[in-house]
């Protein structure tokens, strides 16, 4: 057929390209690129897709099939997403269909199997039904429940999912859950005065006189008039009740006398905001001069890195930039490595800029994201805050990006492809669609710092605080020497403990470090060294004493707490090393009379936890906050005067190469939460080495210092920002078959790259997740290679491994740019 049309459909599978089917003139006139159809797949399976692209190529080897079902009059998808998509795809060495699956919402992908049942009342009008649809109706009779799968065997298979989408909208048939959108609108119920009662005084008048003997009606009915009198918005009867009392039951009772209309309508789950806005302050001369090189950068097409320190008022450059480009029309995405803990930022932006902020999280439920994933593509919002996943949004007319906090390793996605960096995807959307990029951090990562310094980016600074208030003074504490001399409790040291009740005593706060959860790492037996370890994981398991269990940090198995060793049956347990229970447990011993708080993943694990928490803090109910570095980020309050690090060693002896750097930003970023207002804070590092390089760069705030010393190390090693990185990741339930693939790669790879560029493969420092044993390779790109090319030699070897069957069951993970 000289004439035939092909469409090329993404589909949210892990197999490499696109899939072709051939759609017919009708359905041309019907689609765009963009829009979602669902297709077959196999002999089968049911997908949704999105249209690729159009095309009158036949393929030659293989029969295509047509769309199933278009599912949307107009794309949900831009040109400029999929663009971005092929891109991201390309860089980081997975399928176009990895880079949907992760970007688009899951209740906007209907899948492909489900079963179905009749519904409880059904109508017996079979008359409605056609031929197809009665045939399926009396099999569900016999059945009870069938698959769409067998449901296809019965009709006509390319018919089925209208056959089943008609049944279920007769009411005929339930769902379950798939195959009709997961996305169901937010319903709710609002109450109104009939509109006769206000504008006729005798209808008035006889609504009364009726209610003479319902005291409580005739309150609620000139209530709602009041309330409709003062307010435009609808009267939402949940909100209404709450305030002013009465019951459902009475307000049906006054529908049914026909005084109140009550009334549903579809609602936003996105939050409603408080509108009171607020303008900043005028710029410091500082800031004044940082926003005029920002400007100069971005005219010159450069992404520009701001270096500005602690509560130096970055925020307010942000929000002037931001100004700037909604004058010009312009969608700003603004960036933040985890907004659950990233509040009081949000907040600052919503209050100035009222509703036109939009939030985009993992913490909001797919009904909430295909809600604002609809916005975002209409135009509604014109600010967007977001972590790393807002950046899948359909944005209209993007002119800034900002990324805040730009070093946080929190950008780095890791736990499924493509394992994305949103910093760096952030730069390429700058680069792909002229976009202005701004960087911001009071500790910026080496490489944003290299490239700003080889002239690749922009560089603007911040160096004195907002307000002129002073950074917060830093003081070591030996720990060798708090113990020998016996000024030590527990693990907090005397000096420690003074100062905190010199704080307490002035009504300041205190906030302490401790980057482990947990009460103890590892639970020992005295007689014979035994330690449990996870039956999965090759880890020993963290003892937590609120609920006297031991629990795996990795896969999440726990059990009771032994009451004797499993190996020589000895009573004699005892714990080692600390966690934030456990110093939550000291100082509630040391201050009994202190309140006291905990901010870590165990204990935030509630709805609201964490913002209640920052709430109480913030109001001052709460004395002292212990924590792991959920306290680091983004937080702001004027009453701490004391940060306390229990134990700084851990940071620094991490067996990463990236150790150091991530150490000095931490210490530094918790170090920023006192004294940020006109009185000077204090912190006080406890350290078993308190000569180390980085801990003594920490107490003089000596960024630039820091990281000339480990760039030096960088480039001796051949480590970023001095080459790039390839880490491959293996693994499988048996040892053997991972060690035979992870070296067969590497003996592939020995003929493109020296002993220099080629590491592995290794176990690494825990060698067994989930009963998944591991095996890791790193790739060093050398510096007279691009890194296409070696892209292209790795998966040359990586489908040269494929091609034996036995290989194919070990799981190869391809991280570029490895965090």
């Amino acid at each position: 057929m000289a004439n035939q049309l092909f469409v090329e459909i993404i589909l949210p599978l892990a197999l490499p390209g696109t899939f072709t089917y051939h759609i017919s003139e009708q359905e041309k006139s019907q689609l765009q690129i963009g829009q979602r159809v669902s297709v077959p797949f196999g002999s089968k399976k049911l997908y949704t897709g999105i249209i690729h692209s159009f095309h009158q190529n036949k393929p030659e080897l293989y029969k295509t099939k047509g769309i199933d079902s278009i599912l949307d009059d107009y794309p949900l998808v831009t040109k400029f997403q999929i663009q971005f998509w092929e891109w991201m795809a390309d860089y980081y060495m997975c399928t176009l269909g990895d880079v949907f699956r992760n970007a688009f919402p899951t209740a906007l992908k209907w899948e492909s199997e489900t079963f179905i049942r009749l519904n409880d009342a059904i109508n017996e009008n079979y008359d409605e039904l056609s031929e197809d649809e009665q045939i399926l109706i009396n099999s569900l009779g016999n059945k009870g429940l069938i698959s769409i799968n067998e449901a296809s065997a019965i009709v006509n298979q390319k018919l089925v999912i209208k056959i089943v989408k008609s049944l279920w909208e007769k009411g005929w048939i339930r769902l379950d859950e798939v195959l009709k959108e997961k996305y169901s609108p937010k319903i709710e119920r609002f109450v109104k005065v009939i509109s006769e009662l206000k504008s006729d005084g005798k209808k008035f008048n006889e609504a009364i006189n009726s209610l003479k003997n319902a005291a409580k009606q005739r309150e609620i009915l000139l209530q709602l008039i009041v309330e409709e009198t003062q307010s435009s918005k609808p009267i939402k009867i949940s909100k209404f009740l709450k305030s002013f009392g009465g019951t459902h039951a009475v307000l049906n009772s006054m529908a049914s006398k026909g005084i109140l209309e009550i009334y549903e309508l579809n609602t936003s789950r996105i939050g409603e905001i408080d509108n009171t806005q607020y303008e900043i302050s005028s710029l410091t001369l500082e800031q004044e001069k940082a926003l005029k090189i920002i400007e100069n950068d971005f005219s010159n097409n450069k992404p520009v890195l701001l270096y500005g320190i602690t509560s130096s008022g970055k925020t307010e450059v942000y929000i002037k930039l931001i100004e700037q480009k909604l004058k010009e029309n312009k969608t700003v995405l603004f960036l933040l490595p985890e907004i659950s803990l990233t509040s009081q930022m949000v907040l600052r932006i919503r209050k100035h800029f009222g509703e036109t902020v939009g939030i985009y999280h993992s913490k909001f439920n797919q009904n909430e994201r295909v809600e604002l994933w609809e916005k975002t593509l209409k135009g509604d919002y014109k600010i967007i805050i977001g972590a790393r996943s807002a950046l899948f949004l359909p944005f209209q007319k993007l002119g800034l990006i900002i990324v805040d906090e730009e070093h946080e390793s929190a950008y780095k996605q890791t736990d499924s492809k493509p394992f994305f960096h949103a910093r760096d995807m952030a730069l390429v959307l700058g680069n792909l669609f002229k976009l202005k990029v701004l960087l911001g951090s009071a500790t910026p990562s080496l490489e944003s710092f290299y490239n700003s310094k080889e002239n690749k980016y922009g560089y603007a600074e911040l160096l004195n605080r907002f307000g002129e208030s002073k950074l917060p003074k830093i003081e070591l504490i030996d720990l060798r020497k708090a113990m020998n001399q016996k000024e030590i409790t527990g693990d907090i040291s005397h000096k420690l403990r003074d100062e905190i009740q010199d704080v307490l005593n002035e009504g300041k706060q205190v906030i302490i470090f401790q980057n482990r959860r947990g009460f103890a790492p590892v639970v020992e037996c005295m007689s014979c060294g035994h330690s449990p370890y996870c039956p999965n994981c090759d880890v020993p398991l963290t003892f937590h004493k609120f609920s006297n269990q031991i629990k795996c940090h990795y896969c999440g198995h726990s059990q009771a707490k032994p009451s004797k060793c499993s190996n020589c049956q000895s009573l004699e347990l005892t714990t080692k090393g600390i966690g934030t229970e456990q110093i939550e447990l000291q100082l509630n011993t040391i201050f009994p009379k202190a309140r006291i708080a905990r901010m870590d993943v165990d204990a935030m694990r509630r709805k609201n936890a964490y913002e209640k928490t920052i709430e109480a803090f913030e109001n001052q109910e709460i004395d002292i906050l212990v924590g792991t570095q959920m306290l680091a980020k983004g937080l702001d309050f004027s009453n701490v005067a004391l940060v306390g690090v229990v134990r700084a060693d851990s940071l620094l002896n991490f067996p990463d190469f990236r150790a150091h750097e991530k150490a000095f930003q931490l210490l530094t970023q918790v170090s920023g939460r006192a004294g940020r207002r006109e009185e000077q804070g204090k912190v006080l590092i406890q350290t078993y080495n308190p000569d180390h390089q980085v801990l003594q760069n920490v107490t003089t705030y000596d960024y630039l210092k820091t990281v000339n010393e480990i760039l030096y190390e960088r480039k001796s090693f051949l480590y970023p920002p001095y080459v790039r990185l390839i880490q491959l990741t293996f693994k499988h339930i048996k040892k053997e078959k991972v060690d035979k693939v992870s070296g067969e790669f590497v003996k592939l790879m020995k003929n493109f790259l020296d002993e220099k560029h080629l590491l592995g493969p290794e176990e690494p420092s825990i060698g067994r997740i989930r009963n998944q044993f591991i095996r890791k390779v790193l790739i060093k790109i050398p510096e007279n290679q691009s890194a296409k090319h070696i892209k292209q030699l790795v998966q040359k070897s990586l489908d040269s491994i494929n091609t034996v069957q036995v290989y194919r069951s070990v799981r190869i993970d391809v991280d570029v740019d490895p965090h």
